[in-house]
């Protein structure tokens, strides 16, 4: 069976976290200096993805959750580039 390549991860009848999920693009608080990043609403710490430009970044390795509303990254965020967040809101 193939595996459709344009498939809506975040999409609410499937996807890393179905309906529940909640992505977030957080792209405005890119300054090209700042690693750390506030989400609009608390989430369970233990179900947060963050995409770098597309890219899954690793929780524990270049993403650190902060609390239940932030997080910082292990890289600075060039201005103009996008950080999206994901989570299952609280």
């Amino acid at each position: 069976m193939a595996i459709p390549c344009n498939v809506d991860a975040f999409g609410s009848s499937s996807g890393t976290f179905g309906s529940l999920g909640k992505e977030v693009d957080l792209s405005s608080q890119i300054d090209g200096v700042s690693q750390t990043f506030v989400t609009p609403d608390a989430f369970n710490t233990n179900t947060l993805v963050v995409y770098y430009n597309g890219v899954r970044q690793r929780t524990g390795v270049e993403i650190t959750v902060v609390d239940a509303r932030t997080f910082t990254t292990s890289f600075v965020p060039e201005t103009g580039t996008v950080l999206v967040a994901v989570y299952i809101p609280l």
